[in-house]
C-alpha cells in the first residue's frame, strides 16, 4: 500500500503514535495504534477480519478513522501485481 501511494504521489505515513484505550469495566489502560495516517489526517486501520475487539477500539477512537478490509485493499494489491508481478512481496 505504501508503494502504491508513493508511486501515485500521494502521502500515506505509518502511524507511530499510540492512543490510550479504556475498555468498559476494566481499570487497566491499554493502547491502540492504528496502522497509517492519510494526507487528509484520517487514520487507517487495515484489518483482515473485523472482530469485536477491533470494533471496540475503533468505536472509542477520538479521531477520524477508516477501516480497510479486503474490499478496500483489493485495488492496491491488484496494482502491485500488475506493476511488479505476482512475486512483488519478495521484492519489498
Amino acid at each position: 500500500m505504501l508503494v502504491y501511494f508513493h508511486d501515485h504521489g500521494m502521502e500515506l505515513t505509518r502511524n507511530t503514535r499510540k492512543f490510550e484505550f479504556h475498555r468498559k469495566g476494566r481499570k487497566k489502560v491499554e493502547y491502540y495504534q492504528p496502522d497509517f495516517i492519510l494526507e487528509n489526517g484520517h487514520y487507517v486501520e487495515v484489518k483482515g477480519i473485523l472482530d469485536a475487539e477491533a470494533m471496540a477500539k475503533v468505536a472509542c477512537f477520538p479521531y477520524p478513522i477508516e477501516i480497510w478490509g479486503a474490499k478496500e485493499m483489493k485495488p492496491y494489491l491488484e496494482y502491485m501485481v500488475q506493476k511488479y508481478g505476482k512475486d512483488w512481496r519478495d521484492r519489498f
